[in-house]
């Protein structure tokens, strides 16, 4: 029935209908922007959708992750025909810094890190002249504590007491003082493909 043109006789008209489904597009959500420390693993989680499809590869809601740098991921969600992005920026600190924040001197601490989280093999250490949380500098007084690259700044200092150990992964930059009582120091670097470990007590 051509527009304008009045229908006197409804009855003759023929109309075909065809089936139309409207989905609405999903609401990507790739969560809140995160903070750590180079060598450390956060986990993204995205909601939203019945699939998912991340920039770091994984294809399920969740993503574990350990950038050396400041990322942005992206995460994809779709539900059925429909799709929609968000993404989440990964912020990374170069060094795991000594801050004294439980006022006390234990290396064990989390809260005594700048991360909240005790250093590792992966990552770096710096223990600064001035640590925010007071005049306390750390002791290793665990069997085993590992970092990879340490620095003492001017001013700053560690001690390992006796019976325990640290192993540094990388380099030492001692400006400060370091005082090894009788606990061990080991060093281990890696020159041409050989791993070369040198022990000093």
């Amino acid at each position: 029935m051509p527009n304008g043109v009045a229908d006197n006789n409804p009855s003759n008209d023929s109309y075909t209908l065809n089936n139309i489904t409207i989905n609405n597009p999903p609401t990507a959500n790739a969560g809140t922007d995160q903070t750590i420390i180079a060598g450390q693993n956060v986990t993204l989680t995205a909601t939203g959708g019945g699939t998912y499809q991340w920039s770091s590869g994984d294809n399920t809601a969740s993503t574990t992750i350990s950038p050396a740098a400041t990322t942005i991921y992206t995460v994809t969600v779709t539900s059925g025909n429909c799709s929609s992005t968000a993404s989440v920026t990964v912020n990374v600190n170069t060094a795991n810094i000594w801050s004294a924040g439980a006022h006390n001197n234990n290396w064990n601490n989390p809260s005594n890190w700048s991360g909240n989280v005790l250093p590792n093999s992966n990552m770096d250490v710096n223990i600064p002249s001035n640590p925010t949380g007071g005049s306390f500098f750390p002791t290793v007084n665990v069997l085993s504590a590992s970092c990879k690259n340490l620095t003492i700044t001017t001013g700053g200092s560690l001690n390992v007491l006796s019976g325990n150990t640290l192993t540094i992964y990388g380099d030492i930059t001692n400006n400060g003082s370091s005082n090894m009582g009788q606990g061990t120091y080991v060093f281990c670097r890696h020159i041409n493909a050989k791993s070369e470990w040198n022990k000093y007590i």
